[in-house]
């Protein structure tokens, strides 16, 4: 598992990043209608599904997955 996380250290950075700019857009517009927040909010939340989804299937094409 570490092996997993020290390949693929670069999805976490991505993560946080989108979070904090998430944030900051949040803090400096703040005047942003519902529409634009939620919009924004679905981005965030289908990026943080997205990465854990490519490191299973980045790992599941390393390995020969036998039944």
């Amino acid at each position: 598992m570490d092996q997993l996380f020290s390949k693929f250290w670069w999805s976490f950075v991505v993560r946080g990043v989108v979070a904090v700019l998430f944030g900051l857009i949040l803090i400096l517009w703040s005047g942003l209608s519902l529409d634009l927040l939620v919009l924004t909010f679905g981005f965030l939340l289908s990026s943080k599904g997205y990465f854990p989804l490519h490191l299973v299937l980045a790992n599941l094409a390393e390995e020969s997955i036998s039944f």
